[in-house]
Parts: C-alpha cells; sequence; structure tokens
C-alpha cells in the first residue's frame, strides 16, 4: 500500500450544544530639630525637602561676625551692618574669637614670600601681638572655651599637624603625629575634644582627638572629602563642608543632615547660640538657620567667625524631635536647656501641646538630667499640626522658652496580593491571597478582579487573619486581573497592591464517537461499504469541545495516519458557527484502510480573552 493508493479524506461539520535622637517613631521620618532662646517668641520652620536636614530655630543672640575679605580683616553685625576693616597688618586671614570677645586671633603675613604667622588683635584693630612664628605656615587659630589655650595647625615639624599652645602663644605642644594634612582645629564646649580633618585615611575626613593628643577616633567615613569641622555650642553637633555642601552630624551616633544643596557652600561656623550658621557661599558670607533655612547673604568675604555671648547671656531651652510622625504611636522627644554661669541639672521644665485646631495644654513636667537634656513623649491622637511649647522659668530669671511643630500624619499602610497559579486551563481555579504587608490588625480588605475588556467585579471581603492574610478560591472565566485594596481609616492610609494577572487559555474536551470496542487508546470501527455515502455511515468520528464556546472562531485541524513507521498526514482550517462541538469524521473508500493507525485533533489559536488551546489526539482504527 503506497500513499498514492490510499485514499483516507477528513471533513468536519458543526453539531448543536449547548523627633529626634532617641526617637521612637518610625525610622525614616524627616527629623527636626528646633531651637529656642529667651526674650520673645520662638520661630519654627518645618523643613519638608527631600533631603533630611535637621534643626529649625528660632533667632539666635547674634554677636558680631568677623571676616576676611582680599585679605584684610573686617567685624560686622551679624546682620551684616557697620563691617568695619580693622587689619593691623599687611595680610591677615583666618579670624577666630576668644571665648570673653577680647580678642581675634588670626593669621597673617608680609609679602609674597612670607610664611603665615599667628597673632591676636582687639576688636576695634589695636594692641596686635604676635602669638607663634615658627618660620613655617601657621593656620586657622582656634580658642579653647575656657580661652586659656588655643589650637591651630602648623607645619613646623615637617607635616601640617594639630597644635595646642597658651593663649600667648607659649609652650606649643603637637597634638597629631601624621605624614597626612590635619587642619581646621575646633573645639568641643567642654574643652575636652578638638574635631579637625585629615586626609589620612585618604579622602578628607572629620577627626576627634583629645585635648591631651591621645584618642584620635575618625568620625565620618566617605568617599566625598569632609572639611571645617565646627563644633557646636550645644556639644552634640559637628557642622563642616561636604563636597562644597554644608552638612552637621550628632554626636555621638553620627547621623548626618544636609542643609544645602548648592555646591558652592563651605567654611561653616555656629553662632554662640547654636541657633544659625554663618558660611561662604559664592564668594560670600553668609548665614542660615540651623535647619538650612533662611539663607541670608552678608556681602563679599569668606572665613566668618562669630564673636562669642562671652559666657554672659539669659538660658536657651531647645529640643529636637521628627518633622512627621504617624497618628496615635507614642513618640520620645529630647531637648537641652543651657543656663550660662550656672548648672543645668535638676531644672523643672513644663511642656505644652496644642492639638490641631485647638488650644495649649500642658501634657505635664520633666526634669532635665546632668547636662541639662530633658525629655517627654506624646501620642498625637489625630492627624494635623501639633505644636509642642516648652518653657524654663525661676525665680529672678529670664525665662527661656521654645515651641516647634510636628505634623501628625496617617501611618502608610501597604496591602499586597499574590496568586497560587498564574496560568490556568478554562475550568480550573487558583487561590487569590491579600496580605497586608503593614496595617492595622484584623483588617478589612477587599479583593477585586477585572476580566480582559470587561468591568471590574468585587470577588472578596473580609478581615485578614492573624498572619494577615485573607484568601479566596477564584475559577475565571477568561485572562483576569487581581488586585487587593484596604480603604483608609482614621489612622491608617489605604492602599492598592499592585496588580496580578491570571493568564487563561481555553480547553477541549474530545473522544471517538460510534465504534464497537476499544483496544488501547484506539477506538474501533467495523469497516462499512457506506464510508462515502451522503451522509457517510460507519465512517470514524471524532468529537470536540471547546471551553468556553468561540462563536465564529477559526480551528485548525490536524489528522494523520500512521504508514511506514511514522505519522503522516495534512491540515486544515474552519470557523466555528455559534455552537462549541465539533463533529469530525475519516471518509475511506476501500479495505486498504483496514488496521492502519488513525488519529486526529483540534486547535484553537487563542483571541484577547483566552489563550491558544491544542485538543489531545484521538484515536481510530478500522476492522473487520
Amino acid at each position: 500500500m503506497t500513499r498514492s493508493r490510499l485514499l483516507i479524506a477528513a471533513s468536519a461539520g458543526v453539531l448543536a450544544t449547548t523627633l529626634v535622637l532617641g526617637n521612637s517613631s518610625p525610622a525614616g521620618a524627616h527629623r527636626q530639630a528646633a531651637v529656642g532662646t529667651t526674650g520673645g517668641a520662638a520661630a519654627h520652620d518645618t523643613h519638608l525637602g527631600p533631603t533630611p536636614t535637621g534643626v529649625s530655630v528660632a533667632p539666635g543672640q547674634g554677636g558680631r561676625i568677623a571676616f576676611t575679605r582680599g585679605g584684610r580683616l573686617f567685624v560686622m553685625g551679624s546682620d551684616g551692618s557697620g563691617a568695619v576693616d580693622i587689619t593691623p597688618t599687611c595680610e591677615a586671614f583666618e579670624p577666630a574669637w576668644s571665648p570673653d570677645a577680647t580678642m581675634i586671633a588670626f593669621i597673617h603675613r608680609c609679602g609674597p614670600s612670607g610664611t603665615f604667622d599667628l597673632a591676636a588683635v582687639e576688636p576695634d584693630g589695636s594692641n596686635m601681638v604676635t602669638l607663634v612664628a615658627t618660620g613655617t605656615d601657621e593656620a586657622q587659630p582656634a580658642y579653647s572655651p575656657d580661652g586659656d589655650r588655643i589650637a591651630y595647625r602648623s607645619s613646623d615639624a615637617g607635616s601640617a599637624d594639630i597644635y595646642v599652645a597658651n593663649a600667648d602663644g607659649t609652650d606649643p605642644v603637637r597634638l597629631t603625629s601624621s605624614p597626612a594634612v590635619d587642619d581646621s582645629p575646633s573645639w568641643s564646649p567642654d574643652g575636652q575634644q578638638i574635631a579637625f580633618d585629615s586626609d589620612r585615611s585618604g579622602s578628607f575626613d572629620i577627626f576627634s582627638v583629645q585635648s591631651d593628643g591621645s584618642d584620635v577616633t575618625r568620625l565620618t567615613s566617605t568617599p566625598a572629602n569632609d572639611f571645617f569641622a565646627s563644633w557646636a555650642p550645644d556639644g552634640r553637633r559637628i557642622a563642616f563642608d561636604r563636597g562644597a555642601d554644608i552638612h552637621w552630624m550628632s554626636v555621638p551616633g553620627g547621623e548626618v543632615r544636609r542643609l544645602t544643596s548648592d555646591s558652592a557652600s563651605t567654611m561653616p561656623e555656629w553662632s554662640p547660640d547654636g541657633t544659625r550658621l554663618a558660611f561662604v557661599q559664592n564668594g560670600q558670607v553668609a548665614v542660615m538657620n540651623a535647619d538650612g533655612t533662611g539663607v541670608t547673604s552678608l556681602g563679599d568675604g569668606s572665613w566668618p567667625a562669630w564673636e562669642s555671648l562671652g559666657g554672659q547671656g539669659d538660658a536657651s531651652i531647645w529640643f529636637l524631635s521628627d518633622a512627621h510622625v504617624d497618628v496615635g504611636r507614642k513618640v520620645s522627644l529630647a531637648g537641652w536647656l543651657s543656663i550660662p554661669g550656672a548648672s543645668s541639672a535638676g531644672r523643672v521644665v513644663t511642656v505644652e501641646a496644642r492639638p490641631p485646631g485647638g488650644a495649649f495644654a500642658s501634657i505635664g513636667t520633666t526634669t532635665s538630667e546632668l547636662d541639662g537634656q530633658f525629655r517627654f513623649t506624646s501620642v498625637p491622637h489625630e492627624t494635623g499640626t501639633w505644636t509642642y511649647r516648652v518653657t524654663w522659668s525661676e525665680e529672678g530669671a529670664t525665662p527661656a522658652t521654645f515651641q516647634a511643630t510636628i505634623e501628625a500624619r496617617k501611618r502608610v499602610a501597604v496591602v499586597a496580593v499574590a496568586l497560587s497559579d498564574q496560568k490556568l486551563h478554562y475550568g480550573q481555579s487558583a487561590r487569590v491571597t491579600a496580605r497586608m504587608e503593614d496595617g492595622p490588625a484584623r483588617a478589612v480588605v477587599s479583593i477585586y478582579g477585572q476580566p480582559e475588556g470587561r468591568a471590574r467585579f468585587l470577588v472578596d471581603r473580609g478581615r485578614v487573619d492573624r498572619h494577615g492574610t485573607r484568601s479566596t478560591t477564584v475559577r475565571p472565566k477568561a485572562h483576569t486581573t487581581y488586585w487587593a485594596q484596604f480603604a483608609p481609616t482614621r489612622g491608617w492610609t489605604g492602599d492598592r497592591s499592585r496588580t496580578v494577572r491570571v493568564h487563561v487559555d481555553a480547553a477541549w474536551t474530545a473522544r471517538a464517537r460510534g465504534g464497537y470496542a476499544t483496544a488501547g487508546r484506539y477506538r474501533l470501527y467495523h469497516y462499512s461499504r457506506t464510508c462515502m455515502s451522503n451522509p457517510p455511515q460507519g465512517c470514524p468520528q471524532y468529537l470536540f469541545t471547546l471551553h468556553p464556546k468561540h462563536p465564529g472562531a477559526r480551528v485548525e485541524f490536524r489528522f494523520e495516519y500512521h504508514f511506514r513507521g511514522r505519522w503522516r498526514g495534512t491540515s486544515s482550517t474552519g470557523e466555528l458557527g455559534d455552537r462549541k462541538r465539533i463533529l469530525a469524521w475519516t471518509w475511506y473508500r476501500d479495505d486498504r484502510v483496514l488496521g492502519v493507525p488513525l488519529r486526529m485533533r483540534v486547535r484553537f489559536p487563542g483571541d484577547d480573552d483566552h489563550g491558544a488551546a491544542s485538543s489531545a489526539w484521538v484515536y481510530a482504527k478500522v476492522t473487520r
């Protein structure tokens, strides 16, 4: 029997069927520190920009600012007014006030080939004295808090190191000894440590050393260069220049806050009350609040140095807090009281809170610790702006008060969704699971579905279990997208999960029809001489059912017979009517078909709603 002599045909028809250092609020909130002083209402300015900054301040007591311009030494008011040239010599740079504000240390030289020597002059430019002149360059003087000593950088030993001498320049002592550059000394307010910058680790970083030269400690460690350390009057912050922008870091802890973002700012210097910073921006002396707001240019110049209050003045009080807190959660706030000339320990501080749209009411008192630090807690129970006010007042002293705002906002809920299977055949089921990754206990979640090109519908709604999950079984009839939603509550924001999609392939059922018996996978048919009649009778028949029905869709038929060791055959296409069952049969002319293995299957190519699907093969043989 050859292929040319074997005539087997297939045909198809259609049949009918049917705050804060130590703050307890969540990590990641933008913190705000605020500072207030006596004598008037404290200002407050919450920084909400993209860069964490850190201190929102009330205007502090000013004093004067010394600075240099074109190699000349000037003194002006902290508002930039009344600048006076007090230069007593040829060239003068890098001024530093003594704690009692009676002297200004600086470096000077005469002639381009001269070296820089360390000198001091009275603020009116009189009575200049040379303090250190080693024949090498001295630079960047800084008086100790008690005024008895002065730190500076010198190259007397061949490398740039930090030295400390008596305030009159006698008995110099080398504190650091490194082949690298050690520069820009700044005393801690207690006089026990000196911060400085150094490139001993490659790039410039901020280091500290005990005032006796022991215990050198690295405070910053970044690929960027950190310069010009300036220790804050509270002893808890060090301002510095990183990448030509002003930053400060907490001490201890090392948390870094960025204050400027112009890549043109350097040489920070704290005001004596710690509420502001003087610095150089684009070649001009400027001042700003200690959170980076309120930048004011004071005119051309560099190396600003703020006059000390000389140990006098009124008490100051301030505290740190987060700019944002979660409503209903307890937040811990920490502040500091500073009383010049007296101990700040054991002082009673009154704390008041004003809710959104309400009035101030006392939430209690707290007592300052040995270092003047005090702490208090609060639970903002509604969203909006909360204002806190702290006050210290004792008989015979000018009261110190400060207030700042905190924005209480809803906690951010996070809901997710997952599928047990993302590809199904028509009629199969899957599990959709909603999970509250962050949200209230026993939250109510809704699961929605949306078939391709159709309206969404509610699949399930109810409370999550103790693990934060809720699951339901779905049996999608077409490609369907699912998501979960959590509706907003008093304390939580609403959230909608990302979507997940189930791909649904169409499905076929296939079987042989008629015949007299089954042998293995073959349905057996008696040979019939009427197979070629119209209608055919006794031919092998194949019944295919598509789920779901697709009226008008085109499908592909594949008929094959087994001959000389392999399957051979032909393909054809047909169009479905409005039914989903397809009856196909095989014609033959004579008995040469006897015993030849026959098979047929059908394929749906897929559409917008359903993926492609092929039926199983249906096998047949014709026998006597």
